[in-house]
């Protein structure tokens, strides 16, 4: 998309008008402000003054289609020249797929982190009461759940009660009671029929689901719209309950209700016998196995993850396919506080270290730099990173990861040599489509012939037909293009 120096849409091709669900002659009545989700308004002005100002500058935000509907971007903007006034060209690409994939790895690697923990908590806790606690509180600072809590049957009366809460801010299980009977109501909903029944359910939109009636109205005030109730197990029969409670809708797919139901069955096998040294062996080994696991995860995604303490953003942890991606093995950054810094780029590091600066409010960050390669190439790293605040006594930390787009970078180079090029060319350059209406003009053909852009866009070549040049030199020309092949000649302009 081009934009004039004010934000006015001056011209933008079909793929992008198609993105926003405009037509191309539409896009060109539109603002810059007409095209930026509500939510993301308040940076707009900043990041396109920005975008005036500096060499290039690339961040991700949410843009607006023409039905209202809103969708993840990344924006490279760049200054450029365009008949002789400054104008600034966007590169817009649609993230969304990326973004889903993102927060399945984040959303899949807590999972992960959650089930390690469990059988952390297995092996260390020293009862069934401090064991029920310490899974809770996991799931919720650890896991992102809303709401976590593990309840045992009171066989006396049939009812379900939780005994270990975590996270539960507006009271949704306080006082809660679930019925193993199914001739009462509070047998009937989910956690009544996964204790009966022997297995987990799943509620992913609790607000539709049949079944949860009796607790919706108590349920809108703690923000969450989906469940899972599993069964805990003793010598194979159900004596208990764990739920949990995700903010999103249609949270659990097939490997988050794997490892929930796995976390569910370590429980259950710890609780069969507590004190047996075999049981807290297997609980170890499953510890081992899950962190191959979380780091076969790690090391398969083409995004480096890393950690950084908050005070001094010394690496604490990075993923080790960094040594696949730049060489260096992860030893050689953590513990090291100036290994990064001294191998960034020297003309992108007050770019980078000033964005890190803005960490210190809170929230997160998206910047571009080159990094040094230890081959002696630099390569360009999209980086993002994060503020994780401190929770149960452990101090704050930065997450972040890195991806390597330098391919990227050197596609928008050439894409940005080529148009300059085509513009700045001493011979006349029409681009029509395969109909033949004219698309561009460059500027040596508005000097050589008087016509701009906006007067020849959607009209066809013959209308310079001057009756100088034979009928079949146009004839010869269109049949050579339309195979595909080389055109020379010359003709005459009326």
């Amino acid at each position: 998309v081009l934009f004039d120096g004010a934000g006015r849409v001056v011209d933008a091709n079909d793929r992008v008008a198609a993105l926003y669900g405009y037509t191309p002659e539409e896009m060109r009545r539109l603002e810059v402000h007409d095209l930026r989700a509500p939510v993301e308004q308040d940076q707009l002005m900043e990041q396109f003054r920005r975008a005036q100002r500096e060499h290039g500058l690339v961040f991700e935000t949410e843009h607006r289609r023409r039905d209202g509907s809103t969708f993840a971007v990344e924006v490279s903007a760049r200054p450029v020249e365009y008949g002789g006034r400054p104008h600034v060209l966007s590169i817009v690409r649609d993230i969304t797929e990326r973004k889903n994939h993102q927060r399945e790895i984040e959303r899949l690697s807590r999972m992960y982190q959650v089930v390690s923990l469990v059988n952390q908590a297995i092996v260390h806790s020293r009862s069934a009461e401090e064991l029920s606690r310490e899974i809770c509180r996991v799931l919720v600072e650890v896991g992102a759940f809303r709401i976590a809590w593990i309840g045992w049957l009171d066989s006396a009366n049939g009812w379900i009660v939780p005994a270990a809460v975590a996270g539960d801010r507006a009271g949704y299980a306080e006082g809660l009671r679930i019925s193993v009977d199914p001739q009462r109501p509070e047998g009937l909903g989910p956690s009544g029929q996964a204790f009966r029944e022997n297995q987990n359910y799943v509620c992913n939109d609790f607000f539709t689901e049949p079944t949860t009636g009796p607790w919706r109205e108590r349920a809108r005030a703690s923000g969450f719209h989906s469940s899972m109730s599993l069964p805990i197990r003793r010598q194979r029969k159900p004596v208990g309950l764990l739920a949990v409670y995700a903010g999103e809708r249609d949270f659990f797919g097939p490997k988050e209700i794997a490892l929930l139901d796995e976390a569910a069955g370590d429980l259950s096998h710890a609780l069969d016998d507590f004190a047996r040294d075999e049981r807290r062996r297997q609980a170890e080994l499953a510890l081992q196995e899950n962190e191959a696991r979380l780091q076969m995860l790690l090391t398969a995604t083409p995004a480096i993850i890393y950690s950084l303490r908050d005070h001094d953003y010394t690496t604490t942890f990075i993923s080790g396919n960094v040594e696949r991606v730049l060489g260096y093995r992860p030893e050689e950054f953590i513990g090291n506080p100036t290994f990064w810094r001294d191998r960034v780029h020297p003309e992108d590091v007050a770019a980078a270290l000033g964005a890190t600066g803005r960490l210190a409010t809170g929230g997160s960050i998206v910047r571009e730099y080159r990094f040094l390669h230890r081959g002696g190439q630099y390569r360009w790293m999209h980086d993002e990173l994060r503020v994780i605040p401190a929770t149960g006594g452990r101090p704050a930390e930065l997450i972040g990861y890195w991806i390597d787009v330098t391919a990227r970078r050197e596609a928008e180079q050439q894409l940005y040599t080529l148009s300059s090029a085509v513009e700045q060319s001493p011979v006349s350059v029409v681009i029509t489509d395969l109909d033949g209406s004219i698309e561009y003009v460059n500027r040596h053909f508005t000097e050589l012939t008087g016509y701009s852009l906006a007067d020849v866009r959607g009209l066809n070549p013959r209308v310079f037909k001057s009756g100088h040049t034979p009928r079949e030199t146009f004839a010869e020309l269109w049949a050579t293009l339309q195979r595909a092949e080389v055109w020379r000649g010359e003709f005459v302009f009326g």
